[in-house]
């Protein structure tokens, strides 16, 4: 009701943000122009929610999904728009590190969870992450672990169980917005596919995406600053046009995500020292 009140002019459905309360509010909201994703391309028969739009954009396949959100601005300009990937993203000052005993540009972001610890085949493993850690520790770098409220504990235990130095946890102590600002002044941000990606790729902070089982043409980052590693098994990527969830994916796999398991920790750290470099 408040919507309705607010009579907004047009509203946009994307293609993944798609529950049936999400359709039926646009409905009820009264919007005078509803711009949303038909899925037919992906074997989806959306029966009644396709009549909530008033204008219909094709969802296309191989494709990022960043092209799929700027194709329903396509329709609504009447031409295509620019493509810019290093589009604004909400962060705070500096002044924010302090509360985190941080300085601008002298710390490395890593990121050990995916998914809100959720099941998933997309983490490279954590002894992996040991050990690249204890070689950047070794070199003096201070790293920074975020992560949900999801992901504090598996955060905790690994900090626990390593027995690192120069680590700084930030898991489930941050909104979006504060750790949005903590990858903005990072010197790097190491990651897998996922929402802290597309932040660093946003701020355009040096980046270094682990990618298997999910599909690169959909999600690698943008940004010039950025680097994607991969092994490029012939079962890559298993996840392709949203063809499965990440738990089935999980499950489906024979091979004990061998994707991610493969990529060795000097692949990783010699990457680091590129980015590092300006590489």
């Amino acid at each position: 009701m408040k919507l309705r009140r607010w009579r907004f002019a047009t509203a946009f459905i994307p293609f993944d943000a798609c529950p049936p309360f999400v359709w039926w509010g646009f409905a009820l909201a009264g919007c005078f122009r509803i711009i949303g994703h038909s899925m037919e391309a992906l074997g989806i028969n959306m029966g009644w929610t396709q009549n909530v739009l008033d204008t219909s954009v094709p969802f296309r396949l191989d494709v990022h999904e960043a092209d799929l959100h700027f194709d329903l601005l396509d329709e609504l300009f009447g031409e295509k728009v620019a493509r810019n990937y290093q589009g604004h993203v909400q962060s705070g000052g500096k002044d924010l590190l302090d509360k985190y005993g941080l300085t601008a540009g002298e710390y490395i972001v890593i990121q050990l969870s995916a998914a809100n610890a959720l099941p998933n085949p997309k983490m490279w493993p954590l002894s992996h992450f040991s050990d690249l850690i204890k070689r950047l520790n070794s070199d003096g770098e201070t790293i920074v672990l975020p992560g949900d409220i999801n992901e504090k504990p598996i955060v905790d235990a690994f900090i626990k169980r390593c027995n690192l130095i120069r680590v700084v946890n930030i898991s489930g102590l941050t909104t979006v917005s504060e750790v949005s600002t903590v990858i903005r002044h990072a010197k790097m941000l190491i990651c897998h596919d996922s929402g802290l990606m597309q932040i660093g790729n946003a701020h355009n902070t040096p980046l270094l995406c682990i990618i298997g089982a999910t599909d690169e043409t959909f999600y690698k980052p943008h940004s010039k600053s950025s680097c994607v590693i991969k092994k490029g098994l012939p079962c890559s990527p298993c996840i392709k046009n949203l063809n499965k969830t990440m738990e089935q994916a999980l499950k489906d796999c024979p091979i004990n995500v061998q994707c991610m398991r493969d990529i060795t920790v000097d692949e990783v750290y010699a990457a680091c020292g590129a980015l590092l470099r300006g590489g």
